[in-house]
């Protein structure tokens, strides 16, 4: 499964990646775009889309709105713990449906 953290500080990273790979998920974190084409190829190809909306540009919310339709999770809350929580309660429904 990928998933997608769009937006957050970077301190946020390291402890995201450690958290995904105990749970054998590929998770890409994009704070900042370094390129409009590989950003809209990714999003379009992730399982679903975190957006962490109080630290993100607009731009980019409404890329992965267009690229991720139907794919998109808001989380207004920025700490480490919530976005955990918030990809946990994704993953449970995945597979718990």
């Amino acid at each position: 499964m990928t998933v997608i953290v769009l937006g957050g500080h970077d301190r946020l990273e390291a402890q995201l990646q450690s958290y995904a790979k105990d749970r054998g998920i590929n998770l890409k974190f994009i704070n900042k775009p370094k390129s409009k084409r590989n950003m809209k190829e990714a999003l379009s190809k992730a399982d679903f889309v975190l957006v962490v909306t109080k630290l993100v540009a607009h731009e980019m919310v409404d890329l992965a709105k267009r690229c991720a339709q139907g794919k998109c999770r808001f989380c207004a809350k920025t700490g480490v713990c919530e976005i955990k929580r918030e990809i946990d309660t994704v993953l449970a429904k995945k597979f718990n449906p």
